[in-house]
């Protein structure tokens, strides 16, 4: 399956898009933390590292671009709370953001849970080992 019609990319997609209104309800100005960029660039990680992770088959390149994926949308839902606290933007518009990365939780891990470790090689680190 090309990974534009993987739930978990099309979800990607959608919290790009959220993201990126909600960002735009941010006021630069009161924007000190620089949230705006580092909220956009989590948001646009998503999409781009599960496309990277289709691209290879080997198993810990997938795992480390899955990796990536969930660091990406922890601190995109940590950044809406902060977003929050520090009143930058509407409530309720956070609270759809952190909704669809919720959704997109549910869908992650359908989506790793098909990644096959026997289509690994040995890269040395070991690290995804305890999967074979």
């Amino acid at each position: 399956m090309d990974h534009r019609e993987l739930p978990v990319y099309l979800k990607a997609r959608e919290i790009l898009k959220i993201t990126q209104a909600v960002i735009e309800t941010i006021d630069e100005e009161k924007d000190d933390r620089g949230l705006r960029q580092s909220m956009f660039e989590n948001a646009a990680k998503l999409g781009a590292k599960i496309a990277g992770a289709e691209g290879g088959g080997v198993f810990h390149l997938k795992m480390e671009k899955a990796t990536e994926v969930k660091i990406a949308a922890r601190n995109l839902s940590e950044q809406t709370a902060l977003c929050k606290s520090l009143g930058l933007s509407e409530p309720h518009y956070l609270q759809v953001l952190r909704d669809e990365v919720n959704d997109f939780k549910v869908l992650f891990k359908e989506w790793v849970a098909n990644f096959d470790p026997a289509s690994d090689i040995d890269d040395g680190w070991g690290l995804y080992d305890v999967f074979k």
